[in-house]
């Protein structure tokens, strides 16, 4: 074998210097060939078996000396292609040879660290008297990339091999360590002049290499490798120096902010709590103050960018974070609610945001969430308390809407016991507070819709004061259109018990079958109005979640609102009518602000489906029965909220009977831009069926029509999905038998050539698809 080894290193560098992929990316530096790959692996082991004699080849192969010497001074820009894929092959070279042992890493440092050193124009750092290591810094405006590059390999390498031994004794007296602590102050600060003086003009794999070099410094693990406390401290400073200050430049900006998490995440896992502590100094205690200060020099989306990826570091820096933006949040509250200061409204929903997006969720997936959430919940409230007048001008629905929702978020993480103390607090507000007859005040609606959201965010088993008197409070502001308060009913009929259990001693607890006597009670006795629908649709959508029979009753009422009967004519209202077909929109979505298992509703599995089994036989039978176009028109639109929002399986075994239905839904609903979101999903239903084998017989036999319905849907002018979607569809037809589908090829080849001049990219691509597919059914026509 000995014999061979040269002849093995020469077939591996050949092989190793012919790949052509990128070594330097922002996303992947090892997007590398599959033969390269394992021709690297190759070598590592090769050198593993004879360190010596393999290393000596690579150390002395005068191609490699050859291309170090001419490469190394040249720019990115400067360096031609074929030139960057042989310095990219050096680099993944040393790189495997230097991770192989502490041995091979001695001696390629030995060979090339220097050489690297000397081509980036940095010298070793001496001591002073005062501790302070002092050294030639000269890597100013020009970058060397070649030896940027190898330098940057070198590194990755040896850290990567100071992690492998993590465990092992220290390595300060191997020659590779004491060649990189003897640099590593120098090369720390050459390379933050370097990257201060970087631009929006350099190059992105300049400033690439260098954000990467400089988090390779930092991430050495203490204890194995005696890199410097000033080098972290330094490469902290300077990410954060250009964070806080030149966030105008966003080429340097967004790789930085991507290695100070990569920081943060090394450092929340090393048992060193100095570097943890250093990094709470440096980088979380500078980032809080950024949302707190009136500087507007720096865009707050920033700021807030920023303080959400960092949170994700680690647990206690979380925490931390956590309990900033809070501070932020009541110091802004206060600003808007109190003071009417309008102008931080979009920066409290950016906070509020922030805070439910990455905090709450990171935390709940620690398990430390409770007492976090607990104290948000209560310091709104009372803030709330506190602020007895909200400012005249205060009208801001997307506030309002960002406060709810973390409201919810954070009760809904709560356990029942905190949670009773939420809504203690929040009930001894609103009883104190007195609602408007006809509308609300601005704190009347913050307060009754906070409190909505707590009641829609309670776990089943939480203990709720005065149900009787909380349920005419929201039926009285569900009369006012509050959907929140809506939502919070169809909350509370969803979680009630159904019967008091008698061993329990406790005198505000109320059972479903009551809570429903007053709601219906006051619906029955002339309430029933538009808002009065929206209403009954959630409450009917908790009760159907729940599997309640009561449900019946509730989609009759609203049947009866669509059709006449008993020769009666439909009512004259068409508010009314509207109100009850998108009831049924709501008893068949998946809302994600209430009734979800985020909130802790009870769902029976299955309840789409009994749903659809139990009113389609209704609709169809109604469609068919019913003279009038109106209410024709809304039993169609009740089909297409039913069928949208029923799981494909559940529709496919009724497939023959459901395509005429659905195609009629889509060509009612083609002329109005509002109900765009319907036709895709119906879209998406249609397209379903026609994939799956089962359904294929109902497909087969109503080919025609559902052929004519694409043609026309392929010019759909509102959404580029729906157009997309139909050309699809219509491939999927080509694959039908050729009796079946041939005499409709001219009309849908028409239509195709509509679609190839469509505006979107995508629509033209499945368009050529198209044609080919239904041009081969005419071709096979002629070979017959």
């Amino acid at each position: 074998m000995a014999k061979h080894n040269e002849a093995i290193w020469t077939s591996l560098k050949d092989i190793i210097h012919t790949s052509k992929q990128e070594c330097v990316s922002s996303v992947n530096s090892e997007s590398i060939d599959e033969i390269t790959s394992e021709a690297l692996v190759l070598l590592q082991n090769v050198i593993s078996q004879n360190e010596d004699l393999f290393l000596g080849l690579i150390v002395n192969d005068g191609h490699i000396n050859m291309i170090m010497n001419s490469v190394t001074s040249y720019k990115y820009n400067d360096v031609p292609m074929p030139e960057k894929q042989r310095l990219y092959a050096i680099g993944r070279i040393l790189s495997v040879a230097a991770k192989v042992s502490t041995v091979s890493c001695n001696i390629v440092f030995e060979s090339f660290f220097l050489r690297m050193m000397e081509a980036l124009g940095i010298s070793e750092q001496t001591s002073s008297r005062n501790g302070v290591t002092k050294g030639k810094c000269i890597l100013n405006g020009r970058i060397c990339f070649g030896a940027l590059y190898l330098c940057t390999e070198l590194l990755e390498a040896c850290r990567n091999l100071a992690m492998e031994s993590y465990k092992e004794p220290a390595y300060a007296n191997e020659i590779w360590c004491s060649m990189l602590h003897s640099f590593s102050s120098s090369l720390t600060k050459a390379l933050g002049s370097a990257l201060t003086a970087c631009n929006e003009d350099s190059h992105e794999k300049d400033i690439y290499l260098i954000v990467k070099a400089l988090q390779i410094m930092a991430t050495f693990p203490q204890g194995v490798l005696p890199i410097s406390e000033q080098v972290f401290d330094t490469v902290l400073m300077t990410f954060m120096s250009i964070i806080s200050r030149d966030f105008d430049k966003m080429l340097i900006w967004k790789p930085m902010l991507k290695a100070l998490v990569q920081i943060g995440l090394f450092v929340d896992k090393s048992p060193d709590s100095k570097g943890a502590s250093t990094y709470a100094a440096l980088v979380i205690e500078k980032l809080i103050p950024l949302v707190s200060l009136d500087d507007h020099r720096m865009p707050f989306s920033l700021k807030i960018e920023a303080i959400s990826e960092i949170s994700t570091t680690g647990h206690n820096f979380m925490l931390r974070i956590g309990q900033g933006l809070e501070e932020a949040i009541y110091a802004k509250l206060f600003e808007i609610c109190g003071n009417g200061n309008l102008k931080s409204v979009d920066l409290l929903v950016q906070l509020l945001e922030c805070y439910s997006n990455k905090v709450l969720p990171g935390l709940r997936q620690t398990g430390d969430s409770e007492e976090v959430a607990l104290r948000f919940a209560f310091n709104i409230w009372n803030q709330l308390e506190k602020t007895s007048e909200f400012s005249s001008n205060f009208q801001q629905k997307e506030l309002l809407d960002a406060a709810m929702m973390t409201m919810k978020l954070a009760v809904g993480i709560c356990s029942d016991k905190s949670q009773t103390t939420i809504i203690q607090k929040a009930y001894t507000l609103l009883s104190a507070s007195t609602f408007l007859s006809d509308s609300f005040s601005s704190r009347d609606e913050w307060l009754i819709s906070l409190f909505s959201s707590v009641i829609i965010a309670l776990r089943p088993q939480t203990h709720i004061p005065n149900v009787s008197v909380i349920i005419k409070l929201f039926l009285e502001n569900v009369l006012k259109a509050h959907i929140p308060s809506a939502q919070a009913l169809g909350s509370l009929v969803n979680k009630l018990p159904l019967k008091i259990s008698p061993n329990k001693n406790v005198s505000n607890d109320f059972s479903l079958e009551e809570a429903l006597d007053i709601i219906l009670s006051m619906l029955n006795s002339g309430l029933l109005q538009t808002n009065g629908v929206v209403g009954l649709a959630w409450i009917g959508k908790g009760l159907l979640m729940r599997g309640h029979e009561k449900v019946n009753d509730i989609i009759l009422n609203f049947l009866r609102l669509l059709m006449s009967s008993d020769g009666m004519s439909p009512l004259e209202d068409g508010s009314l009518m509207m109100s009850a077909t998108d009831a049924f929109q709501i008893l068949m979505s998946d809302p994600e602000d209430c009734l979800n298992k985020r909130f802790h509703a009870i769902i029976r599995p299955l309840y789409k489906q009994r749903l659809f089994s139990t009113v389609m036989p209704i609709l169809l039978s109604s469609i068919v029965n019913s003279d009038l176009p109106i209410t024709r028109l809304l039993l169609y639109r009740v089909c297409g909220n039913v069928i949208s929002d029923t799981p494909v399986i559940a529709l496919l075994n009724e497939a023959n009977k459901l395509i005429p239905v659905l195609l009629e839904c889509l060509s009612l609903m083609i002329e109005d831009i509002l109900d765009k979101d319907r036709i895709y999903s119906l879209m998406l239903v249609l397209s379903a069926i026609l994939m799956d084998k089962s359904g294929e017989e109902a497909v087969i036999e109503n080919a025609h029509i559902i052929i004519n319905c694409l043609c026309g849907l392929v010019s759909y002018p509102h959404m580029t999905l729906v157009r997309e979607t139909a050309v699809q569809c219509l491939v999927a037809m080509s694959g039908l038998s050729h009796a079946r589908i041939y005499p409709m090829r001219t009309q849908v080849l028409q239509a195709i050539s509509r679609a190839l001049d469509d505006p979107k990219r995508v629509v033209r691509q499945e368009a050529v698809r198209c044609g080919q597919a239904w041009g081969l059914i005419a071709s096979r026509s002629l070979c017959f």
